[in-house]
Order: C-alpha cells, then sequence, then structure tokens
C-alpha cells in the first residue's frame, strides 16, 4: 500500500489528493464519533498540558503534583540525584487461570484499588517517615504521617469531582477523572 500512495504522490497527484481527503476524512471521523477531541480539551484543561500533550500520563501527574508542591513552597527534587532510593515492596499477585470448576474461590473486585490503598494509607512522599508520633503503619512496614499529603489529596479531589460529574450525566467530565 505505501507503494501505491508513492507512485501517486509523484505520478498521480489527483488520486493523491483523493485519498489524502478520504484518509483525513476518515480521522475527523472516528474523533467525533469517540468524541476524542472534547475528551482531549477537558483532560488538557485539567492537567494543564498542551493538547497535543494532553495523554502523556507521566506529565500529568508531574504537573499536578509539582503545582501542588509548589503551593507548598517546595521545591522537587531531580529524579535520582536528591533522594535516597527508598527501597521496594512486593506488588500483587497474579494468580494463571485454572479451568474448571472450582469449591471455595472468591473473587473480590476493588474499586479504584491502587487509589484506595493511597488514600487509606496516605502514600506520598512527603509523607513516609522513618520515625514519628502515631504514624499510619502499612501492611508491608512502611510509616506515613498523618499529615495529609498531596497525592491522597489529589486522589480525593478526583473521586469528588468525578463523583459530581456522575450525579451531573456528565460523561465526558466522569471519564476524565477517571484516566487522570
Amino acid at each position: 500500500m505505501p507503494d501505491v500512495i508513492l507512485d501517486a504522490y509523484q505520478n498521480d497527484r489527483a488520486t493523491f489528493v483523493d485519498y489524502c481527503l478520504e484518509d483525513s476524512r476518515l480521522v475527523r471521523d472516528i474523533l467525533r464519533i469517540e468524541g476524542l477531541i472534547p475528551l482531549t480539551v477537558s483532560r488538557s484543561a485539567l492537567t494543564g498540558l498542551s493538547l497535543d500533550n494532553a495523554w502523556g500520563n507521566i506529565g500529568a501527574f508531574e504537573y499536578l503534583y509539582i503545582t501542588e508542591l509548589h503551593k507548598r513552597l517546595i521545591v522537587a527534587p531531580s529524579l535520582g540525584t536528591d533522594t535516597p532510593d527508598p527501597g521496594g515492596a512486593s506488588g500483587g499477585m497474579i494468580v494463571p487461570p485454572q479451568p474448571g470448576v472450582h469449591r471455595h474461590v472468591f473473587v473480590f473486585d476493588f474499586k479504584s484499588l491502587y487509589p484506595s490503598i493511597i488514600r487509606t494509607f496516605n502514600i506520598d512522599p512527603l509523607t513516609a517517615i522513618n520515625v514519628g508520633d502515631d504514624p499510619i503503619k502499612a501492611p508491608n512496614g512502611a510509616r506515613f504521617a498523618r499529615e495529609p499529603g498531596i497525592l491522597p489529596s489529589l486522589l480525593a479531589q478526583f473521586f469528588e469531582s468525578r463523583a459530581e460529574a456522575q450525579a451531573n450525566e456528565n460523561e465526558l467530565a466522569s471519564f476524565t477523572y477517571k484516566i487522570i
């Protein structure tokens, strides 16, 4: 197919122009039908990223988090140079499926599992502590201060905004908050 397009570009400009117009129309229709332009604009407005970068998850997180750091008059450390290695924690277990009927099997589907864990234990780089009075202790032994962290606060704000969008039947806003 690329050879046909290149040949049309070089030898039959009318066919090439028709191809470009049809290709553009198809892209436009996909964007319109899927509602991707309003979703991108909404995400851009929420994250502060430009329209052409609105789908960058790391950039969106950094913008939101660093904005909150600045409100607290804190300068973000440079990655890998200003902070010690915090170590690691084990993740979730994935059990390969085994076909058949099984007894005593329970399936749990937690709503927004990781954001819920972050909010429950106040997990945030600013709240991680080694010593302190009355910390929140995670099951892996990590300790977090009780003063609200940035990440749990952002998540609480997003949960609230998403619930409001759902109550107002604003699917676009609801989906925007969900994917952020």
